[in-house]
């Protein structure tokens, strides 16, 4: 079984996917999928979707400059 954790700060979420539902219907979670990530992104609350997404601009922002770097 899959093991569900935050994908920032890898929290521990549910068992599988199938218990992220609770008695009153689907948790909400965040969730993101970016184009460059072969995978669904699952998060613990808005607070680590948000501190991901900084990161991930930022690692974003650090390639961009190597590869100008590298054209140069």
């Amino acid at each position: 079984k899959d093991v569900v954790r935050c994908s920032f700060c890898n929290k521990f979420l549910a068992i599988n996917y199938d218990d992220l539902d609770t008695n009153s219907g689907k948790l909400t979670v965040p969730e993101l999928t970016l184009p460059d990530v072969q995978e669904h992104l699952i998060f613990e609350d808005l607070d680590c979707l948000e501190k991901y997404i900084q990161k991930y601009k930022k690692e974003q922002d650090i390639l961009n400059k190597l590869k100008e770097i590298k054209r140069d």
